[in-house]
């Protein structure tokens, strides 16, 4: 055994390939074994070494593929290699059909990548199930005994479970150095392994193995000598010293090669940046530093341009894209910024990551079909089987409206036609999307096992994906899955749900590693798994606190602790956190020693959320090492580089061009393709989301001379003229789904009582149980009208009708006994302006135009007195309301007042209230048991109607017969003991006051209408002070105005907190002016 070692760029794998130049013909074959990871680098490298045909005789291997082969060799194709994959879909179901018998382990499907790592750890570390029972046995720690027995347990399932049949991709590096010197495909060769930081027990095993058979065995380590003397805190190299301490123990050193020059750097810095880094104490480099830079960026965005523009400088200096690479620790946040901004740049890039493929729409395709038969047919399931795109459907969009319109789910996907309503556009399409799925639910009736549902899944991806796009690896990789499953669960009962986990799981756990297409390209990699190959400069991101180095926060399954006992007991695992720290600064150490010639330090501020981020420690130490290096913050493009990012520039500049750039703005504005990209971009930076009064061509089509409205659309201009206008303007409106709203059970019990005072002559006369039969009669007919259908759709919406037939019931009970208690009777009920018996209301405008109200009363009520004829107004609601009269005098509560007026207009009649009824089922809360009493009391109180009552106690003591003194049960008034109104706790309005409010009413409707008329619109929503209450928080526009209250003209209508009393005299003085 040989040993070439030396610092970071010594040149240890250039000393290889020259040495196997040189003995290319002293030996048949030769073999160069790296980590699987670095194999394509160290290819690339050999290609340029080698003469013509001189390759034929070496070859880049991994310990892995030395194993398949060997294995193939001795045992042919016996055994089925157990990938990830399967591994993981063992364990998953292991998990659930052991889940009571765990201490800790649980049915999360975290606990099985967990798992799956403690298992590979227990294998790469020769910790067989034997060796785990004795350790389990022998341990005296409480918690650790409790670990091991659910890791013993699951582990031994494990190894019975692949048996025989199957070998587990972590036993091949075992079954290698059991079996290497039966084999005679590696005898007498020559073997160089090369860029490994460390080795497992199992690699220690392989390559004593080695040593039995190959003519001469050369290892590189990284160190800067071999004695261990200095504490691994303190020593970058503890760890590889280590190593050659073992290596030892294998086989004598018959050579130590020690590479002293720094063959790799170009750079006086770099060789002193390499020396320094990580060393205690490090030497200060005294001299103007000019290969490194280190920048500090306010967030990723402006670092990824930063490194793009760099780039593309270098570029233009001579450099070729693949002498650069950049190295992160936080590739998974940079990855996808890169992307964007490197294509805007023209830069091309080899990003060293994983395939992403939990978004690959073939995968959803399969997973939604199974899907759809464990959850029924769902509306989710069956969209996501065809949002995949596998199948066509050319107005996906308007059949997904149609669907949730029509409450398309379950059997109604597929037991009849749809031709629901007027449109039946969709019959082709719902025999297209169900006739598939139908034929393989029943090739899978009867008893379902792993085996046949696997088989019968395939069979229907062959039929119904051949004109599909379809990546062919992931197309293998599912199949294979597929195959997976029917190998190891064979003929296991499983239903569809447990099928799709296991499915899901073996796909989750496949890895799709990416070649670079071509050379030429910057790569983009981790720390800890990139192999940078002659790289002139490296771009080192993300130097943030947390990030270079690490926080080791996770230490897994076995805490350090566990580790350690373990390890004294004689069953070492692999290292804990502060071991992995010291791995973690070698990585680091590595990449600050990677480049040639420059090095570009740089951090951000700020993270992808806008949130603060601290800078490393290492920052203040590279600028002690060099303490004439300049920190510069990211600056604003100077230079002219591709025309998107030009133009870009060009953008942020246009306020304040300078000469140069505005020659570069006359190239743009002649050019054919960007001259018009240009206009629309200088008027996007005028854009505000404040919008344009409305034009009176667009009025004039919209509205003519007449407004036609209710007094709720007039409410709405005030909550937000904005919304009124995408609302009823524009009729913006989101999907129509098939679901009960408020405005629907709230229309259905308007209906129901409306009913019931039609059916009912003598409405002071009906007894309880008469209403209830009255009630039960009129839900039952209208459940059977065409427009109910909906309550009829599903079960849960027939219960809700039962609910709602028992606070109808309860509320017709207060209202009857509200009306026996009172010399009121009912006039109207639903009362309609706008019908034949009932004109709109109508007023003129000073501009000579009009407005034209409709609407509805739920109950008009009057009374009789030698004084004249009252009338009071009565509004349902399903939530509880009052009149307030701050948002009366803002224009948000007219409506109640405005049918007051409108009713009373005649003079025959005067005002004598407008109250609300809550439709509301009581809540009985509280810790204590309520007598009947005190049940009834509260009811009592949920039934009191809210509102404005005229100051009149003759007029009162009508509405409330019962009422001498103190509270009534039916209107919010109280009278004093001497039956005089308590103003304090009373909502009452004089006469005078009544007519106040009645005319302001009036002026507001007319306002509001001559500002709709007029076309203005603003971002004015409301704001109530008193409650902190906004529209926008429920608008379902808020997405399209963007209102931001700092932002110029984006204003709140603020709503005061006034007493009563101080908004009636406010309007009282102010009513001259309004004539």
């Amino acid at each position: 055994m040989n040993i070439i070692y030396g610092r970071s760029g010594s040149g240890k794998s250039e000393y290889i390939y020259n040495k196997i130049k040189e003995d290319i013909d002293i030996c048949e074959k030769t073999y160069i074994i790296t980590p699987e990871q670095f194999s394509f680098t160290a290819e690339q490298k050999l290609l340029e070494k080698m003469e013509n045909g001189a390759t034929t005789k070496v070859e880049v291997i991994s310990f892995e593929r030395m194993a398949y082969r060997v294995i193939k060799e001795l045992f042919g194709e016996k055994k089925q290699n157990l990938l990830k994959s399967g591994k993981s879909m063992i364990i998953s179901e292991l998990l659930d059909e052991n889940q009571k018998k765990f201490n800790f382990l649980g049915k999360n499907p975290e606990n099985t990548d967990l798992i799956l790592t403690q298992i590979t750890e227990f294998k790469k570390h020769n910790i067989s199930v034997e060796i785990l029972k004795k350790q389990t046995e022998n341990v005296t720690d409480n918690l650790l005994k409790l670990k091991l027995q659910d890791m013993l347990l699951i582990y031994e399932n494990y190894e019975e479970k692949i048996g025989l049949d199957y070998i587990d991709e972590n036993d091949i590096l075992t079954l290698l150095a059991e079996n290497l010197v039966k084999s005679k495909l590696f005898d007498g060769a020559i073997f160089y392994i090369d860029e490994f930081a460390g080795f497992t027990k199992q690699e220690y095993k392989v390559i004593e193995a080695i040593t039995k058979i190959a003519k001469k065995l050369f290892i590189t380590v990284c160190t800067d000598d071999l004695t261990i003397l200095k504490k691994p805190e303190s020593d970058i190299f503890y760890d590889n010293k280590q190593t050659i301490q073992t290596l030892k123990t294998i086989e004598d050193i018959e050579q130590e090669i020690y590479l002293s020059v720094p063959y790799r750097f170009k750079s006086k810095e770099l060789i002193h940046m390499e020396k320094n880094i990580f060393s205690l104490p490090y030497s200060s480099y005294e001299n103007e530093v000019n290969d490194i830079e280190l920048t500090m960026c306010k967030n990723l965005y402006e670092e990824a341009e930063y490194i793009a523009r760099n780039i593309a400088m270098l570029i233009r200096s001579g450099y070729r894209y693949r002498d650069i690479g950049i190295i992160t620790k936080n590739l998974d946040s940079y990855s996808s910024l890169i992307k964007a901004i490197f294509k805007k740049y023209e830069i091309p890039i080899f990003i060293d990551e994983k395939k992403d493929i939990t978004g690959n729409s073939f995968i959803k395709y399969v997973l939604a079909v199974l899907e759809i038969f464990s959850k029924n047919w769902s509306y989710e399931a069956v969209f996501n089987y065809l949002k995949a795109g596998i199948v066509k459907i050319d107005n996906l969009y308007e059949l997904e409206n149609y669907a949730l319109k029509w409450n398309i789910r379950g059997k109604k996907w597929y037991e009849e036609k749809w031709n629901f309503g007027e449109n039946n556009a969709f019959i082709a399409e719902q025999e297209k999307i169900v006739t598939p799925l139908l034929e393989l639910k029943k090739s899978l009736s009867g008893i379902k096992t792993a085996e046949k549902i696997s088989q019968n899944l395939y069979e229907f991806i062959i039929k119904n994906t051949i004109d599909a796009d379809i990546d062919a690896e992931i197309y293998n990789m599912v199949i294979d899955v597929l195959d997976e499953i029917a190998y190891l669960f064979k003929d296991k009962k499983m239903s569809f749900d447990t099928y799709a986990k296991l499915l899901k799981t073996g796909i989750g756990a496949k890895e799709i590693g990416q070649i670079p297409q071509t050379q030429d390209k910057v790569t983009v990699g981790d720390v800890n798994r990139s192999k940078t190959h002659k790289l002139r400069a490296i771009f080192i991101i993300g130097l943030n606190d947390g990030q270079f180095p690490a926080t080791m926060s996770s230490e897994g399954f076995f805490s350090d602790r566990d580790r350690e006992i373990l390890k004294e007991k004689g069953a070492s695992l692999a290292k804990g956190t502060i071991e992995k720290m010291y791995e973690e600064n070698f990585n680091i150490y590595k990449a600050f020693s990677a480049a040639e010639e420059k090095i570009y330090i740089s951090y951000p501020m700020s993270d992808i959320d806008d949130k603060p981020l601290r800078k490393s420690t290492m920052i203040s130490k590279i600028k002690k090492i060099f303490p004439k290096l300049k920190e510069e913050t990211c600056k604003a493009q100077e230079e002219i580089l591709t025309k998107e990012v030009t133009f870009d520039s060009l953008l942020a500049k246009i306020n304040d061009i300078s000469e140069n750039w505005y020659e570069v703005y006359e190239w743009y504005k002649k050019d054919d393709k960007w001259s018009l990209k240009l206009e629309k971009a200088l008027e996007g930076l005028d854009y505000t989301n404040v919008p344009e009064n409305i034009s009176k061509e667009n009025l004039q089509r919209l509205y003519g001379n007449t407004l036609h409205t209710t007094v709720s659309r007039l409410e709405q201009y005030k909550a937000c003229s904005f919304s009124y206008y995408l609302k009823y303007g524009l009729k913006l409106s989101d999907k129509e789904k098939m679901d009960i709203k408020p405005v629907d059970t709230g229309s259905f019990m308007h209906e129901v009582i409306d009913a019931f005072f039609k059916n009912v002559e003598n409405i002071k006369d009906i007894q309880e149980e008469d209403i209830k039969k009255n009630v039960d009669k009129i839900v039952e007919e209208k459940m059977n009208l065409p427009k109910n259908y909906i309550f009829n759709a599903t079960a849960k919406y027939r219960i809700l009708v039962q609910r709602l037939k028992k606070v109808i019931f309860m509320s017709l009970k207060y209202i009857v006994q509200s009306l026996k208690d009172s010399e009121f009777n009912v006039l109207e009920t639903e009362l309609e302006f706008g019908d034949n018996k009932y004109p709109p209301i109508e007023m003129n405008l000073d501009n000579g135009k009009r407005v034209s109200i409709t609407g509805k009363i739920d109950r008009v009520d009057i009374a009789k007195t030698n004084d004249g004829k009252y009338i009071r107004i009565i509004d349902y609601k399903s939530s509880a309301k009052d009149i307030e009269l701050n948002k009366v005098v803002s224009g948000l509560q007219l409506q109640l007042l405005t049918y007051v007026d409108a009713i009373t207009s005649s003079k025959e009649v005067m005002p004598a209230g407008a109250l609300y009824f809550t439709l509301l089922e009581p809540k009985l809360l509280g810790e204590k048991e309520l007598s009947k009493e005190e049940i009834e009391e509260i009811i009592k109180k949920n039934y009191k109607m809210n509102g404005l009552v005229l100051a009149d106690v003759n007029v009162i003591k009508m509405m409330d017969k019962n009422l001498e003194n103190g509270k009534s049960d039916i209107i919010p008034v109280s009278l004093n003991n001497s039956g005089e109104i308590n103003y304090k706790s009373s909502k009452t309005v004089t006469r005078e006051e009544f007519e106040a409010l009645q005319k302001y009413t009036v002026k507001l409707i007319k306002d509001i209408s001559k500002e709709i008329l007029n076309g203005k619109m603003e971002l004015k929503p409301y704001y109530i002070t008193s409650e902190k209450k906004t529209p926008c928080s429920y608008c379902e526009y808020k997405s399209i105005c963007r209102f931001n209250p700092r932002e110029e003209g984006n204003n709140y209508l603020y709503i005061g907190n006034k007493s009563r009393q101080d908004v009636l005299e406010q309007i009282l003085e102010e009513e001259d002016k309004w004539y």
